[in-house]
């Protein structure tokens, strides 16, 4: 046999894995993302859905980025996110099973040709739509079948080297194999099915083979690592916590390797017994851990500092990938930006009302916050998502726009305003005055809502805000008329006027079009 077919083998299963996540994210993305939402109400619950949905789906990293993605969008708590990690170390286990009790009884290749032929017709021919995603689901699971039978007997050209020169490793070097080949191609999976080949030839005994899985299991976290070295702060947090999980069942797993494996030798077929020790050793980490998963999550709080050169507090970097989670992060910093800039205009009309240089370096923040904003909404991956993402990104960026827009004219009236304190207190009072009976309606209104303001409250910001409007200008003719207002300054006087009815009518069309009231909070 040809080590060429070892090789291609690998390549094909690896090149299938990542196509099957592409075409599971497209067809099942949505649902996937309902069923962690739902299912993170409880320690139990996120166990069971980091487990089901990596059983379901084969992809432990398909659920690893999703559940990333939701913990930068601000709607997955920390603590969860790790039970999930913690669950989906256990789901990738049945990997194993399906190969040993499906891979090794049938001929691969025979059933690899159709699902390839049918697959790739459907998916050049459908065109972009469900049709097109289930043929790339079934042309990729097509070619990870011919993968798994490249492997099976391209594993045999191993034999080739001395089975005595394997003989002579010891457990320490198939444990640092497995950990350096699980490492080097990302894929704990092909390490298992490569573990399993071996151990069917008689290439490599029981012991070995359990060695060389324990690594694997702790070398595939290298892919978690390498994800999250540029990422959030949160997104570190969750693939230490993964890391540290790993180095702890391993370790476990390593101690008791002999009493593991002497349990597990019950079964007569030793690649039952491998698979049942992957799935053992795994299940004794998630019970060590679990009781724990609280005081992890507060030690791994403490770890990375947030970036301190970004406005932002939810976007995340990962969740570009995943729509969902993206518009959730967004419609969080979305209400971010309301709040201050609400609390900003706001603050302008109380009692201890901050000088131009503190406001202008807080507009400089949210101007900031909105570009980036607009930067991350266009990085989001909206090709395979469905078809109102993009109305709602367009409706989000709109109504950020208008917020700033409504800091931006009080920013540009400061001045005036200033000298209306200083040389028409009455008028001045008055303005406040007004400008607080908007901005406590206002306030109010957001307060009883989690979305955009309904066409009651609009009509009621809209008539308070321009009955207050008309109400200063009329102050303002007849302080003319009475002599109280020099005609040098009355245009400067209607121009602050005028600005504040244009910001607040700017705010009144951001809430109407996008607003998600408060930061949607965690799962806790």
């Amino acid at each position: 046999m040809d080590i060429w077919k070892l090789l291609a083998g690998l390549m094909l299963f690896i090149l299938a894995m990542s196509l099957i996540e592409d075409a599971i994210r497209a067809l099942a993305g949505n649902r996937v993302k309902d069923f962690i939402s739902r299912s993170t109400r409880s320690p139990l619950k996120g166990l069971l859905a980091g487990t089901a949905a990596t059983a379901v789906l084969q992809s432990s990293s398909l659920v690893g980025l999703l559940t990333l993605a939701f913990v930068g969008a601000g709607a997955l708590h920390l603590t969860n996110a790790l039970l999930i990690i913690f669950g989906a170390n256990l789901g990738t286990t049945f990997t194993g099973w399906l190969v040993t009790l499906i891979g090794f009884k049938l001929d691969l290749e025979a059933l690899s040709l159709p699902l390839i032929s049918a697959g790739g017709l459907a998916w050049v021919a459908a065109g972009r739509h469900r049709m097109h995603h289930a043929g790339k689901f079934f042309l990729a699971l097509g070619l990870l079948l011919m993968g798994l039978e490249f492997m099976k007997t391209g594993v045999e050209a191993v034999q080739a080297v001395n089975a005595e020169y394997l003989s002579q490793f010891n457990t320490l070097q198939f444990l640092a194999f497995g950990i350096a080949f699980s490492a080097l191609l990302q894929s704990s999976s092909a390490a298992m099915v490569i573990t399993l080949s071996a151990l069917n030839l008689g290439i490599i005994d029981l012991h070995a083979a359990a060695a060389v899985v324990i690594g694997a299991d702790l070398g595939t976290t290298s892919t978690v690592v390498l994800g999250a070295i540029r990422g959030s702060a949160n997104k570190k947090r969750v693939a230490l916590g993964h890391v540290l999980f790993n180095v702890i069942t391993d370790t476990l797993a390593f101690l008791l390797l002999v009493p593991l494996v002497a349990v597990v030798s019950i079964i007569d077929d030793p690649l039952l017994s491998l698979v049942a020790f992957h799935s053992a050793f795994n299940l004794l980490g998630v019970c060590l851990c679990t009781p724990f998963v609280s005081s992890i999550a507060a030690f791994l709080q403490n770890r990375f500092s947030a970036e301190q050169d970004k406005a932002n507090r939810y976007l995340d970097a990962a969740a570009v990938e995943v729509p969902d989670a993206a518009l959730q992060a967004l419609d969080n910093e979305l209400a971010n930006l309301a709040s201050r800039v609400i609390s900003q205009n706001a603050a302008l009309f109380s009692h201890s009302r901050p000088s131009a240089t503190t406001f202008r370096q807080s507009y400089q923040v949210s101007k900031q916050l909105e570009a980036e904003m607009l930067a991350y909404a266009l990085s989001v991956d909206i090709t395979a998502a469905d078809d109102g993402v993009g109305a709602r990104l367009e409706a989000l960026l709109t109504s950020a726009r208008a917020f700033l827009l409504s800091s931006k004219l009080c920013k540009d009236n400061l001045q005036d305003l200033q000298e209306l304190a200083d040389y028409q207190p009455r008028l001045y009072a008055k303005l406040v005055s007004t400008a607080n009976r908007f901005y406590v309606l206002l306030q109010t209104t957001r307060a009883q809502g989690s979305g955009p303001c309904d066409a009651e409250q609009i009509s009621e910001l809209t008539t308070t805000n321009e009955h207050g409007h008309r109400l200063l200008h009329n102050l303002i003719y007849t302080a003319v008329k009475d002599g109280e207002l020099p005609l040098d300054k009355v245009t400067t006087v209607l121009n602050v006027n005028r600005a504040l009815y244009n910001a607040n009518t700017a705010l009144i069309e951001a809430l109407a079009v996008a607003d998600p009231g408060q930061p949607q909070a965690a799962v806790a």
